[in-house]
């Protein structure tokens, strides 16, 4: 749909750009500074607008993610057959979207989570391209609760089980991480 959109801006801006050409001496200075604006300025700027959100908007997929050598693994991780690992058994069982798994389980919700999972994205981009990937890689910080809370916490399974039940303020407060009991994150490969 985006490039489609694009080409239509591209062929809007050539044919303004053709009138430009055509029509310059017969436009008035009001209508030069217009249209020089719309072609050279306000065009130029919404394609680039258009093409920004495009790729912020394709970094969410879990193929992105995949399309880097250091993420492969984690990416690959998430078909293997092992009924514990956690993000295997959320992705196979559709519980996380197949497009944008790792996207919905590495981004806080807050206000700012998807900015901030951007920042963390470019941070990676910039050590993997400038120092080098690290020979682990590591959380910035710990996974926190309310990342699983978000999906989990209204969950009727989740609030009406047996397992949570004695601990459930702890998990609520984040006294208790959720990993302390299910601890298993991507299994990779070797």
């Amino acid at each position: 749909m985006l490039s489609i959109l694009l080409a239509f801006m591209g062929l809007v801006n050539l044919l303004l750009l053709v009138t430009l050409g055509k029509q310059w001496n017969s436009l008035g200075k009001l209508g030069r500074i217009t249209l020089a604006g719309v072609v050279f300025v306000f065009m130029p700027s919404a394609w680039g607008l258009a093409v920004v959100v495009d790729g912020i908007n394709s970094m969410k997929q879990v193929e992105f993610c995949d399309s880097c050598h250091v993420m492969g693994s984690y990416a690959h991780s998430l078909k293997v057959d092992d009924q514990e690992s956690l993000p295997a058994i959320h992705f196979q069982n559709n519980w996380v979207s197949q497009k944008t798994g790792c996207y919905d389980c590495h981004t806080e919700y807050s206000m700012f989570g998807g900015v901030k999972a951007k920042m963390n994205g470019l941070k990676h981009v910039w050590v993997n391209f400038v120092t080098g990937p690290p020979e682990k890689i590591e959380l910035y910080s710990p996974y926190a609760n309310r990342d699983c809370l978000k999906c989990h916490g209204p969950s009727k399974k989740f609030q009406l089980g047996e397992d949570h039940e004695d601990d459930m303020a702890d998990i609520l407060s984040g006294e208790l991480s959720c990993l302390e009991c299910h601890d298993t994150g991507h299994v990779l490969e070797k």
